[in-house]
């Protein structure tokens, strides 16, 4: 019988994919997989649907959580557009693969991993929660950091998420 993961999505080029095993341990957490594109102005970020479909098929799902990507007041369009677009891309990835999902909205999933927390800053909660249920897991983004990126604590507590309620 084939091993199957639970899988959390924090989308956006600055978020990651965190998998687990059906014991909740961690397997791996990567940085959103993404590609630097010449353009007119420079340089800019495209989601790298290859390495991303590849995680899925490296790591059988048998439930991806998926952060629904929401406007927030003041937000330019571009921006929205961004993340809508990269939304789309990462649902149409798991839809293309038959992957089983769920989208879950980010009060939904902060509500029950931050339980008992006082209300605070939901970055620095994130790191701090993700960093008590995994206290040896490295979630910097590169050697050279000090601190945890928070898109990967948010994958790795919506995959704990997922393990927790929804299976």
């Amino acid at each position: 019988m084939e091993k199957k993961f639970i899988i959390g999505i924090d989308p956006g080029f600055a978020g990651g994919i965190a998998i687990i095993d059906s014991r909740g341990n961690i397997i791996e957490v990567v940085l959103m997989p993404t590609l630097k594109l010449k353009s007119k102005t420079g340089t800019k970020s495209e989601y790298d649907l290859r390495k991303i479909a590849g995680l899925f098929e490296k790591y059988p799902p048998k439930m991806v959580g998926l952060e629904i990507q929401q406007a927030f007041p003041g937000q330019g369009a571009v921006s929205m557009f961004k993340k809508g677009r990269g939304f789309g891309l990462l649902e149409g990835i798991l839809v293309g693969l038959k992957a089983p999902y769920t989208l879950i909205k980010p009060r939904s999933w902060q509500a029950k991993m931050f339980e008992g927390q006082p209300p605070d800053d939901s970055k620095s909660l994130s790191k701090m929660v993700a960093q008590r249920i995994w206290p040896e897991q490295d979630f910097k983004k590169s050697p050279r950091c000090n601190d945890a990126h928070d898109g990967l604590t948010d994958a790795a507590l919506i995959a704990k998420y997922v393990e927790r309620e929804l299976i």
